[in-house]
Formats: structure tokens, C-alpha cells, sequence
């Protein structure tokens, strides 16, 4: 009797839990994507916009969000997005982010650089201070530029070491994490992706090699940022490695490498803070369910309504396995104003935010619908040939 009450407790308790992350936070789904809006837009449509199945949208500002850039922004130039984001009134979207770029031309040496840019960087936690915003979320991709993260690309390479990058970049991360929080204390920084690019690297350990890696700086701007960050600050990881996932397995592994493996990347002195204050999250791509994504042929030989129960399993298991927040990115099709979102997508979200809060299980078993789907795969390829 008592082994039968302890069992129907535990379920009970596992039923309750589900919609929660590993410290208790409830889960949140965030939008983003090329269909990111700007402050003017969402103080005129938050009304519409909060209908959807969100917890909050991540904007971009309109004077622009390359905060490493070398170039100063005068108050003038976000006086406009400053009035819009102090006119949004939020309610159903608790959450809201501003997203910062990281294409720049700054040298990590350059304390004139990086005077511009800890100016613009303050601009920007100010912007998100005033619209009533959680944070700010970083994509630390560089676009149509040197990637500021890689030593070989490094300005100074052939003069300095990589160690020497290193301090730098490390002391960089402090002036950046210190810049957000004064201006915006508590603040989360939700990265599309941070030492998560560097995955692969953590299974493969070998530290002599670390300067090699396109992303080989990120950990010494991360500690730094470690290093300052109060103890109200939140940093997610949002592991964009997660656009491609197709079945359960691959969040799983994810999250533990990043939980675990992803201590090799921190200071010893800063264990404690990535345990306690690093949140891992998880990446939704909408556009490769739905055959929007010129590298996945696999869609196409799905029929819409098994394309609608692989984008509810993506949302179902992104949710499950982040600490608290998921973030979903869409090119090719803008959902605050319906324009090419296929139908039941919304539906399909909103279908799995009620059974990540109800139920222990998805309920969809996507093995045989893949296999199904390269039957035809192998069938059309056959004709052809």
C-alpha cells in the first residue's frame, strides 16, 4: 500500500511539473525572426500581437542593433524607438526582448572602440529599461563582416598570441555585462547562441585547439561577462543547434553537453554562476517543418498535416527541455501579420503549450512518420532516375 502511494504521489508530482524547468520556472516561448518588429510596430499592434500563443517577441530597434559597432549613437538617433517603447502597455507578453548584433569592426584592443561601444551598449539596456523588456537577446554571428570571435580573423594575430585575445576579450565581456546591468538591473540576455557553437569542441576536448575554432573567443567574452554579472542577472544560452533536431533525442543530448560539457569552456572561478545563473534554452526553426528551408528536402515529403505534428513535437520538446525559455525563428513567414504561415501552425503551438502544461507526453511518434516520409523520398528519386 505505502509503495502504491508513493508511486500514484510521484506521478502525481511529475503530471504537475511538467510545464516547469529544472529550478521551477515556468516555460516561456519567445518570437523571433525576420519578421522581428519594431518598437513603433508593436506599440500600434500588441493588442493583436499578444493573441498569439507567445510569451513575449523580441524587437528590433529602428536606429539599428549592432551595439559593437564603432560608430556612436547620439540620443537623437533613438529618441523615436525610445518614445514607442515607452508607449507599449504589455499584458499577455511578459517577456520582451531587444535583439543586439554583433557585426563591428572594433578592435578588442581599442579603448576608443570599445568607449563608443559600451555608450551604445548602455543605449540599448536603456531602450529595453524603458519599453518594459526582461533583456536583451545577442546573436553573436557575424554578418557580412570579420567574425570578431575567431583568431584567425583577429587584426592582431600576427603580433599578439592568443592569450593575449584572450584577457582581452575576457575584459571586454566585463565592460559589456557591466554596461547592460546598470542601466538594466536583473536583466536576462537571452543568446541565440553562446557556447553552444562550440558543441562539437566539447565532445572532442582539446584545449590546445581551442584557438582554432571559428568561435575560439566566445568563452573568454562569456567569462567575462561571468565574471561581473549580478547575482540578479540571467544569461540563456538559446543553442540554435536546435533548428535542425528532429526527434527527442538530440535536446536530450544537448542539454546535458551544454549543462555538462560546458563547464570545460568556464573559469573554476565561475562554476557556481553558470550553474546558478546560466540558463540553457532551446531554438524552434518554423521554416524547416514546413519545407521553407532550401537545405531539408525531407518536408516536402511530408503531407501538411504530418508537417503540423513534427512543428507541435519541435515546440513540445524545445519547451521541455529548456530551463525556462524557448525562442522560435521564422524567414519566410511573418506571424504578426499572417502573411505565408501555413495553416494550423498557430493552432499547432498552441496545442503544445497546453499539453507541456497538462499532460506527461506529446502523444506523437514522429519515427515512422520520417521513415514514411523517405519511402517517398526513395520512391521519387527512383523515377527520376
Amino acid at each position: 500500500m505505502k509503495l502504491t502511494f508513493v508511486l500514484c504521489t510521484t506521478a502525481a508530482m511529475l503530471l504537475t511539473m511538467q510545464h516547469v524547468g529544472a529550478a521551477g520556472l515556468e516555460k516561456k516561448l519567445i518570437k523571433y525572426g525576420w519578421d522581428k518588429p519594431s518598437p513603433a510596430y508593436v506599440r500600434e499592434h500588441v493588442r493583436e500581437m499578444e493573441q498569439l500563443p507567445f510569451d513575449g517577441v523580441i524587437m528590433q530597434l529602428e536606429a539599428g542593433h549592432n551595439a559593437l559597432q564603432t560608430t556612436r549613437w547620439a540620443e537623437a538617433d533613438l529618441s523615436a524607438d525610445m518614445a514607442a517603447l515607452e508607449a507599449i502597455e504589455w499584458d499577455a507578453f511578459t517577456d520582451n526582448f531587444i535583439i543586439m548584433g554583433s557585426s563591428t569592426d572594433q578592435d578588442w584592443f581599442s579603448d576608443a572602440d570599445w568607449e563608443t561601444i559600451e555608450s551604445n551598449v548602455r543605449s540599448m539596456a536603456k531602450a529595453a529599461r524603458l519599453g518594459g523588456c526582461v533583456g536583451l537577446a545577442l546573436d553573436v554571428k557575424a554578418y557580412n563582416s570579420v567574425n570578431p570571435w575567431s583568431y584567425a580573423e583577429a587584426a592582431h594575430s600576427d603580433a599578439r598570441s592568443f592569450e593575449e585575445y584572450q584577457a582581452a576579450v575576457r575584459r571586454r565581456g566585463s565592460q559589456f555585462m557591466r554596461a547592460i546591468q546598470e542601466e538594466l538591473p536583473g536583466a536576462r540576455i537571452l543568446t541565440l547562441w553562446m557556447l553552444s557553437g562550440l558543441a562539437r569542441f566539447m565532445v572532442y576536448w582539446a584545449p590546445d585547439e581551442l584557438e582554432a575554432q571559428q568561435f575560439g573567443l566566445l568563452p573568454s567574452f562569456f567569462n567575462g561577462m561571468l565574471d561581473v554579472a549580478d547575482p540578479q542577472v540571467r544569461i540563456i544560452d538559446g543553442n540554435m543547434h536546435a533548428y535542425f533536431n528532429e526527434d527527442r533525442e538530440p535536446y536530450l543530448l544537448q542539454y546535458h553537453r551544454l549543462r555538462q560539457r560546458g563547464l570545460l569552456l568556464v573559469d573554476p572561478a565561475n562554476v557556481e554562476k553558470y550553474q546558478t545563473q546560466v540558463q540553457i534554452g532551446m531554438a524552434i526553426y518554423a521554416d524547416n517543418c514546413f519545407g521553407l528551408y532550401s537545405g531539408n528536402d525531407l518536408p516536402g515529403f511530408m503531407t501538411p498535416e504530418e508537417q503540423l505534428l513534427w512543428f507541435e513535437h519541435k515546440v513540445w520538446w524545445s519547451l521541455y527541455t529548456a530551463d525556462e525559455y524557448a525562442w522560435m525563428h521564422s524567414e519566410n513567414m511573418n506571424w504578426w501579420t499572417g502573411t505565408d504561415v501555413p495553416p494550423g501552425a498557430v493552432e499547432a503551438v498552441r496545442s503544445a503549450r497546453e499539453k507541456i502544461a497538462n499532460e506527461p507526453w506529446p502523444g506523437i511518434k514522429m519515427k515512422p512518420l520520417f521513415e514514411e516520409a523517405r519511402r517517398r523520398e526513395a520512391e521519387a528519386e527512383a523515377e527520376e532516375g
